[in-house]
């Protein structure tokens, strides 16, 4: 299953660049290099002798480091296009200078990073058709695949600015829907029950995600040694699976009385 959440909009430049980099956090997004089903050539780095990738790309950017910096000089291309010399609609905070899009992607997909990274970049390419500057990476660092998307207001063919309408975000996730089914991800048809089936199951999720969020803090602060860390799991009801490519973790007993 794939959610897009309503995205944030960013107003300011110095936003703009804490934007980039949370999303370019290489402790959320880098992983072991093992082989690879898609075709995008993922930034290469060495830590511990062992090879990784950072599940990092985009469009319109020479430099991941500053894509913010890259897509404010395709802004001022517009604005000087305007005749806004002063630059006074760019720094007045009202424009929507990018949209942070979040695509969330469930477990029980059984996807990799690589592949939730592809749709990810094939959803941004058909929605955009290739007219906007993006950077996205794939995150983690949870117990979901999400992909993180910074996305550019300025169309690089025309200068002119994107216009968020209402049937913008239910298109968008209609390509994203397209895309992920492609790879064999579960397809929610957008009926009214199921639309609150949804919801429900996600927010559900999310309590469950936040729960074993809090008693990991506590187990990586007060563990001092991986057995130490398992014993501890145990007390606190949590099982914890290392057999896996990545580590797994789920609730002993429900919460609430119920799963």
């Amino acid at each position: 299953m794939v959610a897009i959440k309503k995205p944030k909009q960013i107003h300011e430049t110095a936003n703009f660049k804490i934007a980039v980099r949370y999303i370019l956090n290489k402790a959320k997004s880098v992983i072991p290099q093992e082989g690879s089903e898609v075709d995008i050539d993922f930034p290469v780095i060495w830590k511990n002798h062992q090879k990784q990738i950072h599940l990092v790309s985009s469009n319109g950017i020479e430099d991941y480091s500053i894509a913010d910096e890259e897509m404010i000089m395709t802004k001022l291309a517009a604005a000087f296009k305007k005749g806004d010399d002063d630059l006074k609609e760019l720094n007045s905070g009202n424009q929507v200078l990018a949209h942070h899009i979040i695509q969330s992607f469930s477990p029980e997909d059984n996807l990799t990073p690589e592949q939730v990274h592809n749709i990810g970049r094939q959803t941004m390419m058909e929605f955009t058709g290739g007219d906007y500057e993006f950077i996205i990476a794939t995150h983690t660092d949870k117990n979901h695949l999400h992909n993180h998307i910074i996305l550019s207001t300025t169309n690089t063919s025309t200068l002119k600015k994107m216009r968020w309408q209402k049937n913008t975000l239910k298109n968008l996730r209609a390509i994203s829907d397209k895309h992920a089914a492609k790879y064999g991800a579960k397809i929610i048809e957008p009926t009214m029950k199921n639309s609150y089936t949804k919801y429900s199951a996600w927010r559900r999720q999310n309590n469950f995600s936040y729960e074993i969020k809090q008693r990991l803090d506590f187990l990586l602060k007060q563990s001092t040694s991986i057995e130490d860390f398992k014993q501890k799991a145990k007390l606190l009801d949590l099982h914890v699976n290392f057999s896996g490519k990545f580590v797994k973790y789920r609730l002993l007993v429900p919460l609430n009385g119920k799963f």
